[in-house]
Formats: C-alpha cells, structure tokens, sequence
C-alpha cells in the first residue's frame, strides 16, 4: 500500500510538474506572440517614422534642391547680364575711338610765317575750305600772319588770336591798288522827283530834294568772279560787251523795282549797298549768299559759250547815295538747242 501511495503521490508530482511545464510554454508562446506583434509594431512604426522622415527628407532637399537652383539659376542670370553689360560696354567702348578717329580733319598743314595782305574781301573760314563754317572776314588789303600752308593750298592765318584759314587765291605779299570808282560811262539824263508834300497841318515847307540816277558799267566784278570760279575748278566767264546796254538798263530798272522781274540773262544776281558801293562790295555779298554764290559759280556745260556783264546804278536821294548792282550770265547754245529740251 505504501509502494502504492508513494507510486501515485510521484505520479502526482510528475502530473504537477508537467502541468507546471506546460503552463510555463503557454506564457513563453504568449510573450513570444507579444513580442512578435511589438516586433511588427516597431517595424511599422519604424517603417512609418522612415516615410515620414523620407518625405520630410525628401520636401527638405527639394527645398534645398529648389534653393539651390534659384541660386544658381540667379548666379547664371546675373553672369549672362554681366557678359551682356560687359560686352555692351565694350562695344561702345571700341566704337567710340573708331567715331572720334573718323573725326579727324583730312587736311595736314606745313608752318610757315609770313605777313601776307588782303586782295580783296574773303571770307575767313573754320577749316582750308569752303565746306567749312566762315567766322568772319578780310577787307582788302587787310594785313594778316600767316602761320601754314594747308594741304588744300588755302593759309592758315592767325584770326582774332585763334587759328583760321582763307582761300590762297585771296591773299598775296603785297598790298594792291584800289581803283577809284569808276565814272559813268553812259550816264542817263537825271530825273528829278515831285517835291515831297509837307504833311497836314504840319505848315512845314515842300522838300526841294531830288532823286538822281547815274549808271556804269562794272568791268572789275569779272576779274572778281573769274578769280572764284577758277579757286573752284569752274570755267571762267568772258565779258559780254554786246550786252553792256543792257546790263545800264538793267541796273537803273532794279533801282527803281528791285526785284527779278524783267531779267534779260539765263543767270542774274542783284544787290544794293547804302553809302557806298564797289566790285568788292557786291561781290562779298553774292559770295556770303548760297543761292548767289551758285549764280556765280554756275557752269553749263551744254552752252557752248558762257559770258558775263556787270553795272551798277547810283541813286541820290537828299545826298545820300544808294548803289544797286546787276550781275547778268548769258549762255549760248547749239543751233540745235530749239530741239532740245533745257528745263
């Protein structure tokens, strides 16, 4: 019996023992399930900590990436504007000089130093040509210090203490003789005017003023035109003596209606002058004037002669004498020329 009871009281142990064991191995699967899930837990916590962190990640450097675009995007930007300004700059640069260089005057000048004088009135210009813009003027027989010779031929002078050229084919070592104004050739009948009406209620006297007209030829204006035309490279004119009366008429007519209306010649210029008048003082005028400079330099080279006359009228009214100078150009041409259409 005691055998028995020990055998059941070890089968007993061993049943709690077992049961002990087996308990044991349900709490160790159910920690294992539990640390199974907390694994799978963690790893998609880790999983969602990592896409978080990626996406903050990835928004960071596509921040970074965007920045650093800008940047570079700028820096670029701001390189290509600076080459452009750069070589804006630089082109402007290099086209200024080329501009001032193009600027240069055409002309070189030999010094020289002589005292030279006026042959007559000429204009004093900027530069050794007629192109240039005129500052002033000669009187004949004006002295001046030459101070070069231009390589157009005209002199460099010095003019109110700056540097000016005239035309070399005014100036010359020596002074000349001024001629009188010449006495009328063919003078006209004088005329006297009706005695001026005193004014109203004025009770002045009647004016016994008169108003006289006296015309000559003005053969001195052709070795003055002659001289220009030949500075200029143009054919010189000859005088027309056929033509002397009607150059006389001309004058006086232009004295008493002074315009171009009537003019008997293919080229006219007209002028007057208060107080006095000479071939120079006429001729200074045309010259100074575009349109009568042309006149004087008119050239057709389809005429097969080209002639000229001059003469001037002196009006006297109340002692005071008004000079009015005619300057007629004649041009002839083929027998043809009536086929031929001028215009």
């Amino acid at each position: 019996m005691k055998k028995k009871y020990a055998k059941m009281l070890v089968y007993g142990l061993v049943t709690v023992m077992l049961m002990s064991t087996l308990s044991g191995c349900s709490g160790c699967k159910d920690k294992t399930e539990e640390n199974v899930t907390s694994e799978i837990v963690s790893e998609e916590t880790t999983e969602e900590l990592t896409e978080d962190v990626s996406e903050e990640v990835s928004e960071t450097a596509s921040e970074e990436t965007s920045a650093e675009t800008s940047e570079e995007v700028s820096e670029e930007v701001l390189e290509e504007t600076t080459e452009e300004v750069s070589e804006e700059t630089s082109v402007e640069t290099s086209e200024t000089p080329s501009e001032e260089v193009s600027e240069e005057p055409a002309y070189t000048v030999e010094p020289m130093s002589a005292t030279m004088y006026a042959q007559r009135s000429v204009n004093v210009r900027k530069g050794p040509g007629t192109e240039y813009d005129r500052v002033g003027s000669l009187t004949t027989n004006q002295e001046v210090a030459v101070t070069g010779k231009a390589s157009t031929g005209w002199y460099e002078i010095s003019y109110n203490g700056e540097v000016a050229y005239v035309s070399n084919n005014y100036l010359g070592n020596e002074e000349v003789v001024v001629q009188p104004t010449p006495a009328p050739t063919t003078p006209s009948t004088p005329e006297a005017t009706t005695p001026a009406t005193p004014d109203a209620g004025t009770g002045g006297s009647a004016s016994t003023s008169e108003t006289t007209y006296s015309v000559y030829l003005e053969p001195g204006m052709l070795d003055l035109v002659n001289g220009h035309r030949t500075a200029n490279g143009v054919p010189t004119l000859t005088w027309n003596s056929a033509k002397e009366q009607e150059a006389l008429d001309r004058a006086k007519a232009i004295s008493q209606n002074f315009s171009h209306a009537g003019c008997p010649a293919n080229c006219e210029n007209i002028a007057y002058s208060m107080g006095y008048g000479d071939a120079n003082t006429f001729y200074v005028q045309y010259y100074n004037s575009p349109g009568h400079n042309g006149v004087m330099l008119h050239n057709d080279t389809l005429a097969t002669s080209q002639t000229m006359v001059s003469a001037t009228c002196v009006v006297n009214s109340g002692g005071i004498n008004t000079y009015y100078n005619v300057l007629l150009i004649y041009k002839t041409y083929p027998s043809n020329s009536a086929s031929w259409d001028w215009k």
